[in-house]
């Protein structure tokens, strides 16, 4: 057990601080990619889902089954994210005379949906301010996908050896393509539909 909580420290630390490692060691590193990347999956849902009721109350006795069909939905929803995201960013990168790194791009993506999990914390944060409701939950959702389009934009450069303004521009276009994807658009509003009718 202990050996998996390094390793996934170490993967974490590959996305988010040393990308340029990520790639170097992706064929090399004895990690299971899809094991951490669902880890971070789960922990994104979770917070997505309690975010969302905390910064939306009152508070109703049906709230706790509202989180956990919300994080399941979110689960559902954010498994096909990397997938779709890493694709789209490899797709735009071959068009660009680039080598082809899909399957190295959608580990990237799947680790790096970790920084969903700071939703919930900047959800609590805008609760504690007055910022609550649909316009705070937004506004906090917006915040942590500008992250990951930042942290996306770091692995495609480093991946696909481009420049910082093309991979800012490929991984935020690739993020809005994505989201526009009708399941993705809405597992944000799954969770708080959830939150209220239950």
């Amino acid at each position: 057990m202990r050996k998996y909580i390094f390793d996934f420290t170490d993967c974490l630390d590959m996305v988010f601080l040393n990308p340029l490692k990520f790639v170097s060691d992706w064929d090399s590193a004895d990690l299971n990619w899809k094991l951490f990347s669902k880890i971070a999956i789960i922990g994104s849902s979770l917070s997505l889902a309690v975010g969302s009721s905390y910064i939306s109350p009152p508070y109703t006795k049906g709230f706790i089954v509202g989180i956990v069909l919300a994080t399941i939905a979110n689960f559902l929803i954010l498994l096909i994210l990397p997938l779709i995201l890493g694709s789209v960013v490899d797709y735009w990168a071959q068009g660009r005379a680039r080598k082809g790194n899909a399957p190295m791009m959608v580990s990237f993506v799947g680790i790096s949906l970790a920084i969903l999990m700071l939703y919930a914390p900047i959800c609590i944060l805008f609760q504690t301010l007055g910022i609550n409701g649909l316009g705070g939950s937004f506004l906090a959702l917006l915040l942590v996908f500008i992250g990951l389009a930042l942290v996306v934009s770091r692995g495609v450069k480093y991946i696909y050896d481009i420049k910082d303004k093309d991979s800012i521009r490929f991984s935020v276009l690739a993020l809005g393509v994505s989201l526009l994807y009708p399941f993705l658009f809405n597992f944000y509003m799954t969770s708080y539909i959830l939150n209220f009718t239950l």
